[in-house]
């Protein structure tokens, strides 16, 4: 099978099962754990993607003036913006919120745009704008700093979980339960208590 959207690869993987003198003996199986480890890692951080990928959406206008256009999911960047009018809203008159950061949750007119979010010509504010772009959390591409330990953090969560699910369809190993004094309890979304500690700060909070 081909993995999709995965973070890491088969070779990563089974790297690490030479090196814990695992024996893997199909490799078509370790690929699906391999997948299922990754979306489990978007499960636990509520649904966040640590991939790239296109998407558009219809946001709702913002009202009493308010210049910032709140995202539906993680933006890498944006590449068109039409507003309620059916006006091209040009990238150079917006920043994404927040500065500096991988990924952002917001749109915000600046100062000097001239130009206000409307609805549509016929008064609606619901889903009036519309946004076409990249999505995600981090683009597994990119080589700066601050992407480059995302990309590092989930990739050794994906590895660690994948071999705890490869060992469990064994019967081997227990890494992805946490002991308490109220017994045996499962960590979230079968996680193994590695890997939540490495992917706990990209969970998006209610």
């Amino acid at each position: 099978m081909t993995i999709t959207n995965g973070y890491a690869t088969l070779e990563q993987v089974k790297l690490e099962a030479a090196i814990e003198s695992l024996s893997i003996t199909d490799d078509s199986v370790l690929e699906r754990c391999i997948e299922d480890a990754s979306r489990a890692i978007d499960a636990y951080c509520a649904g966040r993607r640590f991939f790239a990928s296109a998407a558009s959406a219809a946001l709702d206008c913002p009202t009493d003036g308010d210049r910032v256009l709140w995202l539906n999911d993680d933006y890498l960047s944006v590449s068109t913006i039409t507003n309620g009018d059916g006006s091209t809203v040009a990238g150079s008159l917006c920043d994404l919120w927040p500065r500096n950061a991988i990924s952002h949750l917001a749109l915000r007119l600046k100062d000097s745009a001239g130009i206000a979010w409307t609805p549509t010509t016929g008064g609606d504010y619901l889903g009036a704008i519309s946004v076409s772009g990249s999505v995600g959390y981090v683009d597994r591409t990119a080589t700066d700093a601050k992407s480059s330990v995302v990309i590092s953090n989930t990739r050794r969560a994906c590895i660690i979980t994948a071999l705890a699910y490869y060992r469990k369809r064994n019967g081997i190993g227990s890494d992805a339960v946490t002991v308490t004094a109220a017994g045996v309890v499962l960590s979230p979304q079968g996680l193994p208590k590695d890997a939540v500690q490495l992917i706990d700060g990209y969970r998006v909070m209610p």
